[in-house]
């Protein structure tokens, strides 16, 4: 999904939270090296949305790490120009 502001394309990555608590997001490359962590942010559960711009096109893995819940998604990023 993405959405352009002012001439900037950002990329909107939807996640599911299952239960409230404390939160690890992790975006990996596809050798398994972490690019970016955000760590101890605090969700109630629910639906969510996160922006990034600073990726360059390709294959990405993103991991949600709440209390026992786990999960890994597969991200395929392409990056457009528009004139």
């Amino acid at each position: 999904m993405f959405v352009k502001i002012k001439n900037l394309l950002l990329t909107l990555i939807p996640f599911l939270i299952t239960s409230t608590g404390h939160s690890q997001n992790y975006y990996l490359g596809v050798g398994g090296n972490e690019i970016t962590t955000a760590v101890n942010i605090y969700y109630q559960a629910g639906n969510y949305k996160t922006v990034r711009q600073d990726y360059s096109s390709g294959i990405y893995f993103y991991r949600i790490e709440t209390g026992n819940f786990k999960n890994v998604k597969e991200l395929v990023l392409i990056k457009q120009s528009f004139f």
